[in-house]
Order: C-alpha cells, then sequence, then structure tokens
C-alpha cells in the first residue's frame, strides 16, 4: 500500500507525532530552561492585529456632522472621543481615518499594554508599519536590557515622530484600559510638544488622566462625547429607514426624545404605540421585530445601558447586529 509522504515536521495523520519530535520539543524546553536560569526572558512577538484598523461595513449609517467635526479639529493636536461602549467610537474614528489623506496608524490597546516597554513597542511597529525606516533611535533604546528614564525615551520619540513629513493620524483605541503612569506621561510630552505631522485621537470610555483642561483652555483639542454620538432625529428615521424598508415619521423618531427619563419598559411601549398608530408603517414591517428589538434600538438611539436579549424566533439575525452607528 502506497503512503503519502511528508515533510520531517509534519504531522501525520492520526494525532501521532513525527519522528524526532520528542527530541526537538525536549530541546526546545532545555533552551528555555536554561534561559530562565540565566535570567533572561523571550519578548513575546508584536499582535499584528492589534495594528489593523476595523474595517467599517457599507451599510453602516454615515454621520456626516460627526465627521465634519473632526475635519475641523485636524489641525489640533488631539481629537478625544470619550464614550461608553457601543456607542461607535471605533467605528467612527475608522471611517473618518478611511476617508482622509495622508497616513492612518491604529494601535488598539489592552490589560497587557500597562508597561511601556510593551506601549511603545507597539506604538513604534504602527508608526514604523505606515513610515518604513523611521523611530530607528527610539527602537534602539526599546531594545536595550535595561530601559532608559522615561523622559529620555519621550525626548527621543518625539524627535524621531517630527522627522516624518507625511501628516499621519495615530488612533489610539481602548485608551481605558491604560492606568500606568509612565505611559500618561508619554502622551503629555506628545501633546505639550505636538510633532509637526501627527494628530493624535484617543478613544476611550472614560476621559485619561491627561491635562485635558489645559488643552480645552488653548483650543488644541477636539471632543466628541456621548452626547454628540447620540443618533439625531434625522439619523434616527434614516436608520429605521434603512431597517424597516418604508418611510418612517419624524414622530417616530422623536418618541425617545421626549421620554429620555422613562423606563426600559415603558420606552418599549411607547416606542411600540408609535409604530401601531403610524400609517405609514404596514404590519408586515412590525411583525419581525421583538421586544428585545426594539428595545435595542431606543437604548442605543438615546444613550441608556441595555444587556442584549436573544432573538425572538424568526427575527433576522443581520437586524440586531446592524445597531451600530457609524
Amino acid at each position: 500500500m502506497k503512503t503519502e509522504e511528508r515533510g520531517p515536521t509534519e504531522k501525520p495523520l492520526g494525532g501521532r507525532p513525527p519522528e524526532g519530535a520528542g527530541a526537538q520539543q525536549e530541546g526546545q524546553r532545555e533552551v528555555a530552561s536554561k534561559n530562565a536560569a540565566a535570567g533572561e526572558t523571550v519578548p513575546l512577538p508584536i499582535l499584528a492585529t492589534k495594528l489593523h484598523r476595523p474595517p467599517v461595513a457599507p451599510d453602516i449609517l454615515p454621520r456626516a456632522r460627526l465627521l465634519e467635526q473632526l475635519n475641523e479639529g485636524r489641525q489640533r493636536p488631539l481629537t478625544l472621543i470619550s464614550a461608553p461602549a457601543g456607542y461607535g467610537k471605533s467605528t467612527l474614528a475608522s471611517r473618518w481615518q478611511e476617508a482622509c489623506d495622508g497616513l492612518g496608524i491604529w494601535v488598539s490597546l489592552d490589560e497587557d499594554d500597562n508597561d511601556l516597554r510593551s506601549f511603545l513597542a507597539y506604538l513604534l511597529a504602527a508608526v514604523q508599519a505606515a513610515v518604513p525606516n523611521s523611530c530607528h533611535k527610539t527602537q534602539a533604546l526599546l531594545d536595550a536590557p535595561n530601559l532608559p528614564p522615561g523622559l529620555v525615551l519621550t525626548r527621543y520619540l518625539l524627535n524621531d515622530l517630527d522627522q516624518i513629513d507625511e501628516p499621519f493620524i495615530l488612533v489610539l483605541d481602548d485608551y481605558h484600559h491604560i492606568h500606568e503612569r509612565a505611559v500618561h506621561d508619554v502622551l503629555a510630552a506628545l501633546l505639550d510638544h505636538p510633532p509637526r505631522a501627527m494628530h493624535l485621537v484617543l478613544l476611550t470610555r472614560r476621559d485619561p488622566p491627561l491635562p485635558i483642561s489645559t488643552l480645552r483652555a488653548r483650543a488644541q483639542m477636539t471632543e466628541i462625547g456621548a452626547q454628540q454620538l447620540r443618533f439625531t432625529v434625522a439619523e434616527t428615521v434614516a436608520f429605521l429607514q434603512g431597517i424597516l424598508k418604508v418611510s418612517v415619521s419624524a414622530r417616530l423618531a422623536m418618541v425617545g426624545s421626549c421620554n429620555a427619563g422613562s423606563t426600559e419598559r415603558t420606552s418599549v411601549k411607547l416606542l411600540r404605540g408609535t409604530f401601531i398608530i403610524s400609517p405609514t408603517i404596514p404590519s408586515a414591517a412590525i411583525a419581525p421585530l421583538s421586544i428585545s428589538t426594539i428595545s435595542s434600538i431606543f437604548c442605543f438611539f438615546h444613550g441608556q445601558d441595555h444587556k442584549p436579549h436573544r432573538p425572538a424566533p424568526g427575527l433576522k439575525p443581520g437586524l440586531v447586529s446592524n445597531f451600530r452607528a457609524g
């Protein structure tokens, strides 16, 4: 019987390890053991997916008024987009960065970046992916066994970034994960002496411990918060018409605005009541909308916290997943 030929590192069928794999693994363990005994640590590789700008679906509602506000503030050093989860911060920033001229640089942060070396490693990797052969001096300092003082690192980073001629937008997503003072100090220095070509965008669930008041007083930042991210009546009409595929009146879109302080159950009843009395919406369009769906729509439009429920039987899966603003 003819057997299929395999390379020395391929795993045979049946889950059995290739010949010599045990010895190879044992050798790797021995090297790791020696490194650990010598006090050496193997640095984690850069996770490339954290440097990718989130794609924007073509059917996401455009937010022209917010994009215009972002464009107007591009010459300032900082844009701060601060709001709770689910308000469309990342979607808005991604859409804007995609539409802008110049370079777009993106870093998605997490708890593991609460370390100056890790934070700067991702920052430099993102910059160097967009601008090859940049930030050499800062990279050399970062590759040293012992980091120099934060002030020294920051000065080199500022000078390296200032050597970039092409305008670029640097987005730091989920900055609320960062609580390391040394990282905040680096960003504060970048904003105090901003590189000529850089525009920094921070996406966060709460305002960061940076000199925000000073930047406001100097008119050096653009702010977009939860209130601005909420749908206007016109955006609500456009969104609902996209879901229902029928004409929706402004009266329907305004129903939550008049009852912003009402409970979720009352809001659902009000919204359903408006659907029922609206002659422009046929019953066939209302039928697929469960209470949880209507609740999701209302709470998203008007900034209330909402825990998603299981969609009702027969509800189109895409309906609930499309409750995100652009």
